[in-house]
């Protein structure tokens, strides 16, 4: 019979430093000791080692004693944890509890230690390209891919569209990594806590606040967001590493959203989509003038789609309108040039309403032309008119007209319009208030020359002044202003300045 020193069923509190001395008639036949979890020795926790006995330490007269002692450290953390006392061959029909205070095992804390250090930086690592791949939008990378002048952006931006054609499997992908990388941070500052003793008092969690603010909320927003595009591009086999170890969870997860939300398409060959609000806030980005004049010209395209004639047009105001009985001379046609005017609408010679067209000054010069031999070539406007409009053609467009439509037009040959309003019940009052203004004209001719008129002249004189009337009020629209080339082409590259032009330009 043999059995500790201090023999009880109760429990035995010892640490691991602490030996273990067995006495007995037949301790002799034991061979070997351990610590078991269970108490019919089935599984082995730890192997205890056979040690020399100190005659001066026996605290009994027995001549047989074995002494044993831990072989080894304790491999978990500082926690109170039951063995059982197990020997070969066993002595009793029960094995003795022991309760041992385990000990700190330093190695596993070194080893946790860079492991946190990893999780920290995976975790910031995941942010940051959640950050990168996702601030881009499909029609944002077309466009760099397509129209950016650096080479090394375009294949960058090729780089990331290429993950983008599966936004969903890398968005899970890159979540589920996050997740992965801040639970083990808690995990991992949980056992550091146990170990040195500052898990009991809240600063696990604060630890763990502060670094995961740190590292996967400052950090990646300071890094990737200023460098998002080579990030994501340089990064791009790291995603598709971690796509093919999270696979078994991340795919099927994508492909419920994809059902469910639907896919992005990100197909290199399908249309680019960009309205007004984005190419702003791309213009904003971009720093290079010349990229800044394109985005500017793309963008007044756009906007044309809003306006109408009456928006693109020169006002009638500004524009010199000249009779179509008047003479043309060379001083003429010199003096309107050298006050910026290049074309000139014509009127009819009794309705300054009626357009007959519209003079190209430098056409009318090369016609008028003499060859310096002094032969008078002043010619009426509207015989200049007859000669040039076979080959000069206008047309006629209502205010509202949306300027898609007059380029229709344009197509079809007209390279100036004048735009004419339309009056409706307006017109009657109008054509009243310009008949009272030609009565008085005529009135004041009237007394400029003292002439006076005999019955029948003063009743011809009532038919005109009818006939007058009744044209006026047939009359319905007003011209309020002509459009040519070259108003259309500013509208979408902005003022055009060429050898016609001056700095001061009145009138197209």
């Amino acid at each position: 019979m043999y059995s500790l020193d201090g023999f009880s069923k109760d429990s035995i509190e010892l640490n691991e430093t602490q030996h273990f001395q067995l006495f007995g008639e037949e301790v002799t036949l034991v061979k070997r000791a351990f610590l078991s979890f269970d108490a019919v020795c089935h599984v082995e926790a730890y192997p205890l080692k056979m040690v020399s006995v100190n005659r001066a330490e026996k605290r009994y007269d027995w001549n047989h004693i074995r002494e044993f002692r831990m072989d080894q450290e304790m491999r978990s953390q500082d926690e109170r944890i039951n063995f059982f006392f197990c020997t070969e061959p066993r002595a009793t029909e029960f094995s003795q509890m022991v309760t041992i205070t385990e000990g700190q095992d330093f190695q596993m804390v070194y080893l946790m230690m860079p492991l946190l250090a990893l999780c920290l930086i995976m975790s910031a690592t995941f942010s940051g390209l959640n950050l990168a791949i996702m601030s881009f939008s499909i029609n944002d990378l077309k466009l760099i891919q397509g129209s950016d002048s650096n080479l090394r952006n375009r294949q960058r931006a090729g780089d990331v569209l290429r993950l983008r054609r599966h936004s969903n499997y890398v968005l899970v992908t890159i979540i589920f990594g996050n997740c992965f990388c801040n639970t083990s941070i808690t995990l991992l500052l949980n056992y550091f806590g146990d170990v040195y003793g500052f898990g009991e008092f809240g600063y696990v969690e604060l630890t763990a606040t502060i670094l995961l603010l740190i590292f996967t909320e400052i950090l990646p927003s300071l890094i990737f967001t200023k460098n998002a595009l080579p990030i994501a591009s340089g990064m791009q086999y790291f995603v598709i590493f971690a796509m093919i170890v999270t696979m078994p969870i991340s795919y099927p997860l994508s492909k419920l959203l994809d059902r469910i939300l639907g896919k992005e398409n990100a197909d290199e060959a399908a249309p680019m989509e960009v309205d007004s609000v984005q190419l702003v806030a791309m213009i904003d980005e971009k720093l290079d003038d010349g990229e800044v004049g394109m985005m500017n010209v793309v963008q007044r395209a756009l906007d044309l789609r809003k306006k109408r004639a009456e928006d693109v047009m020169t006002p009638i105001t500004e524009v010199e309108v000249i009779s179509e009985d008047m003479v043309i001379t060379k001083e003429f046609l010199t003096d309107s040039f050298d006050r910026g005017f290049s074309r000139l609408p014509v009127h009819d010679k009794d309705n300054e309403n009626k357009i007959c067209g519209v003079l190209n000054l430098f056409d009318a010069m090369l016609l008028m032309d003499d060859q310096g031999r002094g032969l008078t070539t002043d010619l009426t406007a509207g015989t200049l008119l007859s000669v040039l409009e076979k080959r000069r053609k206008h047309c006629f467009v209502l205010n509202s007209l949306p300027v898609q439509q007059f380029m229709v037009e344009l197509q079809r040959g007209c390279t100036m319009a004048i735009v004419v309003q339309y009056l409706g019940d307006k017109s009657d009052v109008d054509a009243e208030e310009r008949l009272e203004e030609l009565e008085k004209k005529e009135l004041e001719k009237l007394k400029a020359k003292e002439e006076t008129y005999v019955e029948v002249e003063e009743d011809e004189s009532e038919r005109e002044k009818e006939k007058m009337a009744k044209a006026l009020r047939r009359e319905s629209y007003q011209v309020i202003g002509i459009i040519t080339m070259e108003d259309y082409m500013e509208e979408v590259i902005g003022e055009i300045m060429d050898e016609k032009d001056k700095k001061e330009v009145k009138t197209k």
